[in-house]
């Protein structure tokens, strides 16, 4: 439970019509037969009678009925809908996911090619919750798109007794609800991240995405067809599918929308949200509490908009990978606004106010970051296709482009002359790469397309 109270439990398909939602899907009154409380009233405290967004959300939800949104084996409320151990006149009383419930009923109504995809996606399923296993006694099947309940064990000849789903639906039963009361609803809705700190909701939220391989990839992408983050915030589809895909990838649930999305965009503690979560993909914790902070807010902007391109660079080896370097850049930026100091002082007196020897990448990236979002990602994806471009063996051996004149060519380069002198000077004692590495990239450009023509002539 969010309180992280430990309950019994069960996953259970059941026929459709046997759940009984708070609010008929249709008319969206309170179900006959529903729990009321001592004053005759619903216990579900969403009002779905007079709450209209309420209403369209369900009715939306079903005409994009996602079915793996509510197939799932998450132990949060926020997925597979949970019905009370105790049923009433036969129903199963859903206490949890009561939209989610309506608007798969709504969907079988009037989008049958929905629903169809949610029972296929449940037959793909039945092994992943153990229906299907042949050690048991009883077990479930798929024949020909309808599931079938087979309780022998045997396969659908020799089962006389098989049932044939009508309407599958599956949901999760909670054997220790205690009460019929608006009280023990509001337990599942309750957020997880009440009382902690900001940034240990952040961390909490990123390390849920990183451990998703599909949304750490599929929510960076969803921006990066915009030229900076604003643009993004403007296009209203586009926040729409970030929303849902946030509930689907689990990093927010229903409850919670209000506070961050209301009518069709994100409110200002949604962009907070969104923006802290993508940076928590490649910063640490250290970093993310630096950008927190006002005055580093626009690095982390930089960071967000070119989230795509810095987790590609994060399956890079050796020094292409500049994760580290661009934590540490963050961590720099944030020391330097602490000092009060514009950076031509900083650097030339950072010594007195810092403890740490920084790379000079750190802060070559640091400067980049200054130099706004476009140019920040532009960057930093150009380093990373001359790396991936020059790994391996090469067409022209003696012309590899190594990681150190790529970040020269497309970093360094890429800052003022001014700036790119004192950071050199602070890092003297670094080797740096010689002669010009970008003359040498296109040199390479060069001769690799005059030799595939050549290729292509003989």
């Amino acid at each position: 439970m969010p309180n992280g109270e430990k309950r019994r439990g069960q996953f259970v398909i059941v026929e459709l019509d046997d759940v009984l939602a708070s609010h008929n899907e249709l008319t969206f009154s309170s179900s006959p037969g529903y729990p009321v409380n001592d004053r005759g009233q619903n216990i579900n405290d969403r009002n779905y009678s007079d709450d209209k967004v309420a209403q369209e959300r369900v009715r939306e939800n079903a005409r994009n009925l996602d079915p793996y949104r509510i197939i799932t084996t998450s132990r949060t409320p926020s997925g597979t809908p949970i019905a009370a151990g105790q049923q009433i006149d036969g129903k199963w009383i859903i206490v949890s996911g009561n939209n989610r419930t309506m608007s798969t009923k709504v969907a079988s109504r009037m989008y049958p090619e929905n629903y169809r995809a949610y029972v296929d996606a449940l037959c793909e399923e039945l092994e992943s919750f153990g229906f299907s296993r042949t050690d048991k006694h009883e077990r479930m099947a798929c024949q020909n798109g309808t599931l079938v309940y087979l309780p022998t064990g045997d396969d659908f000849r020799i089962n006389n007794d098989a049932y044939y789903f009508r309407q599958p639906f599956l949901i999760r039963i909670d054997y220790d609800f205690p009460a019929f009361q608006t009280q023990e609803l509001a337990k599942y809705n309750q957020s997880t991240m009440k009382g902690k700190r900001a940034v240990d909701k952040t961390i909490e939220r990123s390390n849920s995405l990183r451990e998703n391989p599909l949304c750490k990839t599929r929510i960076p992408a969803m921006i990066d067809e915009y030229e900076r983050m604003s643009d993004f915030y403007a296009d209203r589809i586009a926040q729409k599918k970030m929303l849902e895909a946030l509930l689907q990838c689990n990093i927010i649930t229903e409850q919670s929308i209000p506070e961050y999305f209301d009518d069709g965009y994100f409110t200002s503690s949604g962009k907070e949200l969104v923006e802290s979560v993508l940076a928590g993909v490649v910063l640490e914790k250290e970093a993310l509490k630096a950008a927190e902070r006002d005055g580093i807010k626009q690095a982390r902007r930089v960071i967000v908009y070119a989230m795509p391109v810095l987790v590609s660079n994060s399956t890079l080896g050796g020094s292409a990978n500049l994760i580290t370097h661009i934590n540490n850049a963050i961590l720099y930026l944030n020391e330097m606004k602490s000092s009060g100091l514009p950076f031509d002082q900083y650097i030339n007196q950072g010594a007195l106010f810092s403890e740490k020897e920084w790379h000079p990448w750190a802060i070559y990236l640091s400067r980049l970051m200054s130099q706004g979002q476009r140019k920040f990602k532009q960057a930093i994806k150009a380093f990373n296709e001359s790396v991936k471009r020059n790994t391996g063996a090469a067409l022209f051996s003696d012309q590899n482009v190594t990681p150190d004149e790529a970040f020269q060519a497309y970093v360094i380069d890429q800052i003022p002359a001014d700036e790119a002198r004192l950071v050199q000077a602070y890092g003297s004692g670094e080797t740096k790469p010689k002669g010009s590495a970008k003359s040498k990239i296109l040199l390479a450009k060069a001769k690799k397309k005059k030799k595939l023509k050549l290729l292509q002539l003989a």
